[in-house]
């Protein structure tokens, strides 16, 4: 009998909880069943399976090379092999999440981002699978948590110079929580605030302030210049106290804002959002783009600006 990672139960449950298209799921499990044609497949996969959730730091690319040459040999993308393994690998990450005491609730919100890298990998390349497959040893050593509408990874902090505003004081290797912000709908600043009451409660930050950091495009402290005040950028990063900028000439966060039609010229690029258009226009009149990097201190409650 299979393990119970490699039962269709629990697939056809991921692809419901997760919210997979019906067109990826009829694809996804026809690429699946090549695998399943032959018992030495199989079993080879399985074993790259339980390999990744053992040590996902260290045989991440290992494993995800060894599915890629899987994939070509039965005539897929090594993309579609990679979501696969992910997906069965996720079915020991949930056993793993109620070892630790962890709610089921996160462990399937956390999953969703499996659902919201198939769409970016479908909207870039036609492929229906994950083009980020190096991304996830960080899920399965459960060290990043969906909560709400963010994305909070353990860290250590990154910075030398260490950071002091008032009475926070952060130092070189502290523990501290990295925000990611995933594709998964507008970024709604109540949303956000939710979402850092949830990550301060799950955390069990209730002696002392919730500390995050971000470093990301929507940081850019340029876009104080051109994103119109009502934009949820300007709300997110505005949560933070940025002490570095990145200025590139070159357009930066562009992948992220017209998807496949970065690649364009900017000319053509789509202008049927306010931040499309915005952008647009600074790309055209010569502006720079970039990215920054920000601290954020919540009390549970509400940011602390200092």
């Amino acid at each position: 009998m299979s393990p119970s990672f490699m039962q269709q139960g629990y697939w056809d449950e991921f692809m419901e909880r997760t919210g997979i298209p019906q067109e990826a799921r009829a694809f996804l499990w026809q690429a699946r069943s090549t695998i399943f044609a032959r018992d030495e497949q199989r079993k080879a996969f399985e074993e790259q399976v339980i390999a990744f959730t053992g040590e996902p730091h260290t045989r991440s690319p290992e494993v995800l090379q060894n599915a890629g040459e899987m994939a070509q040999r039965l005539g897929h993308h090594a993309y579609t092999f990679h979501f696969l393994l992910l997906v069965h690998a996720s079915e020991i990450l949930r056993r793993q999440y109620a070892f630790i005491g962890i709610a089921e609730d996160v462990f399937w919100d956390t999953m969703g981002d499996l659902q919201y890298k198939l769409m970016e990998c479908w909207n870039l390349y036609g492929i229906w699978g994950t083009c980020d497959g190096w991304w996830y040893k960080i899920f399965f050593s459960a060290d990043i948590f969906m909560l709400g509408r963010l994305q909070y990874e353990r860290v250590l902090y990154p910075k030398r110079e260490g950071y002091s505003r008032g009475d926070v004081h952060v130092r070189w290797g502290d523990p501290v929580l990295s925000i990611h912000i995933p594709s998964s709908g507008p970024l709604d600043h109540a949303l956000c605030l939710d979402s850092y009451r949830k990550a301060h409660a799950f955390f069990e930050r209730r002696k002392g302030p919730l500390i995050c950091i971000c470093h990301s495009w929507l940081l850019f402290p340029g876009h104080e210049e051109f994103l119109p005040e009502r934009s949820n950028i300007l709300q997110f990063m505005r949560d933070f106290d940025i002490i570095e900028a990145d200025v590139y000439e070159a357009p930066h966060g562009n992948t992220r804002i017209f998807g496949a039609r970065a690649k364009d010229t900017p000319e053509t690029w789509p202008e049927d959002t306010g931040l499309r258009r915005a952008y647009k226009a600074r790309i055209l009149t010569g502006g720079t783009t970039g990215a920054g990097f920000g601290v954020m201190v919540f009390d549970g409650n509400k940011i602390i600006r200092l």
